[in-house]
């Protein structure tokens, strides 16, 4: 059996754990961040799949001993299910072990994982975001003795590893887009196959668009509560970062954050959008064609192609007198958590499965539609020819390699800059507050946390 023994390590569970975040995150669970409403956001949440509660065992065949791990995720939806293809394979491809995947609620994840790690009572595999390792990094193993960097693109391994330490495995990295619907464009006496480039484009289409056809034009945060994806896309698009070079302060109270800030209040005062901060509000006007474009992730192309719509994709880098291409994104990694008195052999297992994980990605990249983070997928036939490279995927690999990944800036505690973001965010789109006072709030309160 796969024991699960007591930790010897003090795992400090009051520093692990988040309060959770803003309603409406659950629906896109799989890639977007976990309870401050982070990606993490995922294929829409779309699959209603059942919780798995059983602990990992080792059970004995015909041919020896096979040892079952335990693998918890936060994956539903679209990217739900390109991982159970993806463990599925790794069991048919291995005799001695078996990954049982246990899919956790997405707005419980990481206060479930926080609980179980600190009662030694771990899973044998989790997954988690890059952003988040340093609030978990004591309760993980280390895994430079254990695993080769050659296999990873560098830019992604190196920025996995905030610390230094590698403390989990690169899966794939998803990024923040631009959606829209053809048909509306079309309506509009616009190119459908010319989604707008810069903020000139986005406001001709956008105005085009409410005079000539009775749907919106443009929401940037269509999941409601979450607000910091486009609060960060845009700071980092108007010449500003969240947080300063040394992270110790927020990085946006100026000129630049202000112009972000008034950005994401004019949308909806410019008539695009109504000014209304409901959870998830963008997200079911998209797809019921209500809405003309909107802001979303990697996974989100899983949601769009089950649906009766003719949509398509662009980079979205659409801040006036943009100084910067970048978007919001995000890694998810695959982690090894300490379990009190492992053996070599048992950690050698679980990183053999994590391995195989993440370097066998091209599951991971043309089902769900994630940025490969393998030499040897990004450069694949494989990749170029699946359905979802010209679709989105050929955007996203071209916003990653050309450094256009505003990424969240990695802390002990995402939440005291991921909260400000939300809150301040959702009052200035709504209009509950002036842009210039919530940037100088929002900035505060980031401020105070991180010193706190």
């Amino acid at each position: 059996m796969v024991s699960k023994r007591p930790s010897t390590g003090r795992i400090d569970r009051r520093r692990f754990i988040e309060a959770a975040g803003a309603a409406g995150i659950a629906a896109f669970a799989g890639c977007t961040g976990g309870s401050d409403g982070g990606s993490e956001g995922t294929s829409g949440g779309d699959t209603d799949e059942s919780t798995s509660t059983s602990e990992g065992t080792t059970a004995g065949n015909a041919g020896g001993d096979v040892t079952t791990l335990s693998f918890w995720t936060l994956f539903t939806g679209g990217d739900g299910e390109a991982m159970v293809e993806l463990v599925e394979q790794f069991n048919e491809e291995h005799d001695d072990i078996q990954i049982e995947r246990q899919r956790q609620p997405f707005d419980q994840y990481y206060e479930k994982l926080s609980t179980s790690m600190s009662g030694g009572n771990a899973p044998d595999l989790c997954v988690m975001h890059s952003s988040k390792q340093l609030r978990f990094a004591e309760g993980l193993v280390p895994l430079d003795d254990h695993v080769d960097a050659e296999p990873y693109v560098e830019t992604t391994w190196d920025r996995v590893a905030p610390s230094g330490t590698h403390y989990g495995l690169p899966l794939g990295t998803f990024i923040w887009g631009l959606y829209y619907n053809k048909d509306i464009f079309e309506e509009a006496g616009l190119d459908p196959e010319s989604p707008p480039t810069n903020y000139e484009e986005l406001q001709s289409a956008s105005n085009a668009i409410v005079e000539n056809t009775d749907k919106l034009a443009f929401n940037p945060a269509p999941y409601g509560g979450p607000y910091n994806y486009a609060f960060i896309s845009f700071l980092e698009q108007a010449g500003t970062s969240v947080l300063n070079e040394d992270k110790t302060a927020a990085g946006f109270d100026n000129a630049d954050g202000q112009r972000a800030g008034q950005f994401l209040h004019d949308i909806a005062a410019n008539g695009w959008d109504k000014a209304d901060a409901s959870g998830n509000r963008g997200n079911k006007a998209f797809r019921n064609g209500d809405l003309a474009m909107t802001m979303n992730g990697t996974w989100y192309q899983l949601v769009l192609s089950g649906l009766d719509m003719n949509w398509g994709h662009g980079k979205g880098f659409v801040m006036p007198d943009r100084k910067r291409k970048a978007n919001w994104g995000d890694t998810h990694i695959v982690n090894v958590p300490k379990q009190g008195g492992m053996s070599d052999s048992e950690i050698e297992k679980r990183v053999t499965a994590a391995k195989w994980l993440t370097q066998q990605g091209t599951i991971w990249a043309t089902t769900a539609g994630h940025v490969p983070t393998t030499k040897a997928v990004m450069e694949s036939d494989e990749l170029r020819n699946s359905p979802v490279w010209e679709k989105t995927l050929k955007n996203y690999v071209e916003m990653a390699r050309d450094g256009q990944v505003a990424y969240w800036p990695v802390v002990e505690n995402r939440s005291d800059y991921v909260r400000p973001l939300n809150k301040f965010g959702a009052q200035i789109y709504s209009n509950q507050i002036e842009p210039a006072e919530g940037v100088s709030m929002a900035a505060e309160q980031i401020t105070t946390n991180l010193q706190s």
